[in-house]
């Protein structure tokens, strides 16, 4: 669930408030959200900023490299190195004499409003990839996390670092909060655009 409702402020200015909500990280005043497509284990992470990019950069690259950024910075805190690969978008790990990729990203903005996001492999089951073409790169595979530490990890062990280093890059104050919550905060952004309407 997303929603990217104006609000006011206390100064009466009115401000873009995006609210999200999945069962993981989350923050609200521009949002953010890092999750799970499915319960399944074998899924990766998600990741859905919602963010008003015409009030923080209006630079579509600097995004996606702040993106990646938040991804290289927490595998590193795992003992890997990610990196990112010139023409190719998302963070891969050097494998041999090729790289590998650890997270994908693809997201999309109107109005300088952001959605959709990055999908980072903690435990992926990396079988569903032979299916496909990921990414459109035939000559590259997928990896995952819990491959190149060849151990069991698991996505609460992830999520809170990508959730730290997007909020450090972005300047975002990041918040855990609950499904009640969420759906509370949006409530009450939805009453505020229908009394200024």
């Amino acid at each position: 669930m997303f929603a990217s409702t104006p609000t006011s402020s206390p100064k009466d200015e009115t401000v873009s408030a995006n609210i999200c909500w999945f069962p993981s990280m989350c923050c609200s005043r521009r949002a953010w959200t890092i999750t799970r497509l499915a319960a399944a284990e074998t899924l990766p992470i998600t990741g859905h900023p919602i963010l008003n990019l015409g009030a923080i950069r209006r630079d579509v690259v600097w995004y996606v490299r702040t993106l990646e950024e938040a991804m290289i910075r927490a595998t590193a805190e795992f003992g890997i190195t990610a990196e990112r690969v010139a023409g190719k978008t998302g963070i891969w790990v050097r494998v041999g004499n090729t790289e590998e990729k650890l997270a994908a990203i693809g997201v999309h903005i109107s109005r300088w409003v952001t959605s959709h996001g990055f999908a980072y492999n903690v435990s992926t089951d990396l079988r569903n990839f032979d299916l496909i073409v990921p990414c459109g790169i035939a000559d590259r595979k997928p990896t995952s996390l819990e491959k190149l530490l060849g151990r069991r990890i698991e996505v609460g062990e992830v999520a809170p670092r990508i959730s730290k280093y997007l909020g450090e890059l972005l300047a975002l104050e990041m918040k855990e909060s609950s499904k009640k919550e969420l759906l509370g905060k949006l409530e009450h952004a939805e009453q505020a655009v229908a009394i200024s309407a």
